[in-house]
């Protein structure tokens, strides 16, 4: 039955309109009667103790087949039913009237009715009460079925979620996952700073994605903010190196922010105000094609709440802008002011920002006029945690500041920061740079220049050099670099520079390098060195079905110190746990053949296996949803990793369960470990030699040749006598093209002795070869990192 209510537990729904009926037809039995084939089962009674009879007997039985109330005034009258078991013995029924239960598509599956033991009949009134009850006893058997129908879309639901989820934050595991590697692979200042953008975009699409995925964040109506504390300078600064980019590409000038903003911790949901801005700031960027984007931010005391601060966040372009038609739906759904091919989107952004800034108790708005730009803005109340919204303050007068910048905009930005400062400054294009230096009324020497780097490179002269040679009020001038990071030039180099600055200009960052960069001696301000990365022995599996992934995870445990081997699936790494000892296993949730939960259940379950059954077993799941984490653990597993992998977190689950590598700074650079001084198990000057000294060569050689030599080696554990001999002749051609010397010499010996068949292979010949892989792999690490 689609209604699935047979033999369920009693509902007030039901017994409300039973005894409602029982009540309006005056009859001591009401009953809420379900025919099937074999029997009538009461849903709801009143005045019965039986829950049952058999179908032969039910007047019920009788009552399906109407299209209207069947009614028997006296049952001992009537030929049907004066035998009746139910008429002559308990509950000796006389009065009979019920109303079918018809479904909308026309099935008869029961009754409403009411019965006496004295004759009876009933009414108009109390015929119509009972068809209009009978009717309600349909709607709430639809209505449950209904409820039941949701409740498996909402099931539905939480699956799709969960596999998008997956397949979503698989390819940003791979982005993330690849750009934490390429930081840390000896990139250039500017190379490092792209790197950390995007890095920083990644991890904030990664976040939006994991709260759009969250069932509980998406129901109808519903959206929980979750507070945090965040550091508003930090914010900004993020905001507007990540879209420093895009601007570049277009050719705008991008100021964010327009004013310092203050030191001050606040606390809000971070996450709901950068999606927010980058919603304005997109916009903006799209819908403007010269000029200029800026950003501002402005703190006011909340005069409603104690220790709150009102924000108001100002996002301003030179774009299209908006009639006032245009600006007035502006924030209704699919609105979109320009509805052209070129520009594109869903019309639900700004729709979107208006619900959160509602949400954070704050408003939206925009002021714009066609063909002359728009300034969007919102306020919000934010928590003030620390801090004070006092500006920083210190001393700069003794400073006169030269800067130079082709961007209207720019120099328009540089010259209200430098009067707040109540700096001695001049502001200029180098159209106006004559005139300023040949300027005898000025009379006094610069003693910073700033200058973008666009100009300083238009030639081949630098244009600052040129300045300090040949300007007596410039000659002791210490120059700051303004540096677009989208700007390549054959000849730039940072070192030339008393500091170097990113664009946007950040001002609390300006202000910070006028002031160090004018003290005696100071050095210039490079990024400082990166803490030491920490390390760990041990021997790793990673179970993952996706190349990417397994080439991320690899190389962010080889990176600490761990060697690796990978299975594709559950199967095969169940297999790969019985034949070699691991000291941590990472498994993926979701792969085909055998998922993780299910290798992970075997795994705990098996104890003959070459890896302990309880070796740490840690869970890399690209889903998102809450209770991933609990499905995990239930599995057996002990402890959860969300993918993109953090290398944070990796480093506290591998501190937990690994012994940490002590090695001082020194270790790294002598030779690699040896079985002896004459065999190296790594020739790096061959090897670098070989491969032209490239460093992305060598590193990807390397590392398809560790993953080859696992492939291998596991291949050889179980090989028969006839098979070694190609297996070994293959490990023999592997090692020397990855100048593995020490293992090489050691397979040229084992694969003539091994054609004899004079050497026990698995007892003595295995380990060893084991060992010296060990030391080429840990000597390879040692070079990687």
């Amino acid at each position: 039955m689609a209604y699935r209510i047979l033999d369920t537990e009693a509902e007030k729904a039901f017994d409300d309109l039973t005894r409602l009926a029982a009540h309006i037809c005056q009859s001591p039995i009401a009953l809420i009667s379900l025919v099937d084939p074999e029997r009538q089962w009461f849903k709801s009674k009143v005045g019965l103790d039986a829950c049952q009879t058999d179908r032969d007997i039910a007047f019920c039985a009788h009552a399906i087949h109407q299209d209207n109330i069947f009614e028997i005034p006296d049952a001992h009258q009537d030929p049907r039913f004066h035998d009746n078991p139910l008429v002559t013995g308990e509950p000796y029924i006389r009065f009979y009237a019920g109303t079918p239960l018809i479904t909308p598509e026309g099935y008869a599956i029961g009754t409403l009715c009411v019965m006496g033991s004295e004759p009876g009949q009933l009414s108009t009134e109390q015929r119509s009460a009972l068809e209009t009850l009978g009717r309600e006893v349909i709607s709430q058997l639809e209505l449950r079925k209904k409820v039941r129908e949701l409740n498996q879309a909402n099931q539905f639901k939480t699956e799709f979620l969960s596999n998008m989820s997956h397949e979503v934050r698989t390819p940003i595991n791979g982005i993330t996952g690849a750009l934490h590697l390429l930081q840390d692979s000896g990139l250039s200042p500017s190379q490092q700073h792209l790197a950390d953008l995007a890095l920083n975009s990644a991890t904030s699409l990664s976040e939006i994605v994991n709260d759009i995925l969250d069932l509980s964040r998406i129901e109808a109506g519903k959206l929980e903010l979750q507070p945090a504390t965040f550091d508003l300078q930090e914010l900004i600064t993020e905001l507007g190196a990540t879209y420093n980019i895009r601007t570049g590409e277009k050719h705008l000038e991008f100021i964010c922010p327009t004013t310092q903003v203050p030191d001050i911790t606040l606390r809000a949901d971070q996450l709901r105000l950068r999606q927010i801005l980058n919603n304005l700031v997109s916009n903006a960027i799209k819908f403007t094609h010269e000029g200029s984007v800026q950003v501002g931010v402005s703190l006011t005391e909340d005069p409603e709440k104690a220790d709150y601060v009102r924000a108001r966040f100002e996002v301003t372009d030179t774009g299209v802008g908006l009639t006032e038609e245009q600006a007035e739906n502006l924030f209704d759904r699919y609105q979109q002011a320009h509805l052209t091919a070129s520009y594109g989107g869903s019309g639900l952004g700004l729709s979107i920002c208006q619900q959160l800034t509602q949400l954070m108790q704050g408003k939206i708005g925009v002021s714009s006029e066609a063909g002359q730009g728009s300034c969007f803005w919102f306020e919000v109340s934010l928590q003030k945690t620390a801090g004070s919204i006092d500006l920083p303050h210190k001393d700069l007068s003794h400073l006169r500041i030269l800067a130079l910048h082709s961007g209207p905009a720019q120099r328009r930005f540089l010259s209200r920061l430098l009067h707040q400062q109540g700096l001695e400054y001049k502001v200029c294009d180098p159209e106006a740079l004559p005139e300023i230096l040949a300027d005898t009324a000025y009379g006094k020497a610069f003693t910073h220049l700033l200058i973008e780097d666009r100009l300083e490179y238009r030639s081949s002269h630098l244009l600052s050099q040129q300045l300090t040679a040949n300007q007596p009020q410039m000659r002791h001038c210490r120059t700051i670099l303004l540096h677009t990071p989208t700007f390549r030039h054959a000849e730039l180099d940072f070192s030339r520079y008393k500091a170097v600055i990113c664009q946007p200009l950040l001002p609390n960052e300006l202000i910070h390098c006028l002031s160090y960069a004018g003290d005696t001696g100071s050095e210039k301000t490079f990024q400082a060195p990166k803490p030491a990365q920490q390390r760990f022995s041990g021997h790793a599996l990673i179970a993952e079905d996706n190349q990417t992934n397994q080439i991320v995870a690899r190389g962010l445990l080889q990176k600490m110190g761990l060697s690796t081997q990978v299975a594709n699936d559950g199967f095969e790494a169940l297999h790969m746990l019985r034949e070699t000892t691991f000291d941590i296993v990472f498994m993926d949730c979701r792969m085909p053949v055998m998922d993780g939960f299910e290798a992970t259940r075997r795994l705990r379950a098996e104890p003959q296996m070459q890896t302990p059954a309880q070796v740490p077993v840690v869970a890399l799941t690209a889903s998102a949803m809450r209770d991933d984490k609990q499905l995990c653990l239930d599995a057996g597993m002990d402890a959860f990793l969300s993918k993109p992998i953090n290398p944070k977190k990796l480093t506290q689950v591998l501190a937990r369960y690994l012994p940490e590598e002590h090695h001082s700074p020194e270790a790294d650079s002598q030779a690699s470990p040896t079985a002896d001084d004459s065999t190296p198990a790594f020739e790096i000057a061959s090897f670098r030699e070989r491969l032209g000294d490239d460093p992305e060569l060598m590193q990807l050689t390397l590392e398809a040749a560790l993953a080859d030599f696992d492939e291998l080696f596991s291949m050889l554990q179980n090989a028969s006598a006839d098979q070694r001999p190609a297996l070994l002749h293959q490990l023999k051609g592997l090692a020397a093209n990855c100048s593995a010397q020490e293992l090489y010499t050691n397979l040229q010996a084992l694969e003539k002795s091994d054609n004899a068949q004079a050497v026990p292979f698995t007892e003595q010949a295995l380990p060893q070869l084991k060992e010296q892989l060990q030391r080429f792999r840990t000597s390879v690490h040692q070079l990687l990192a």
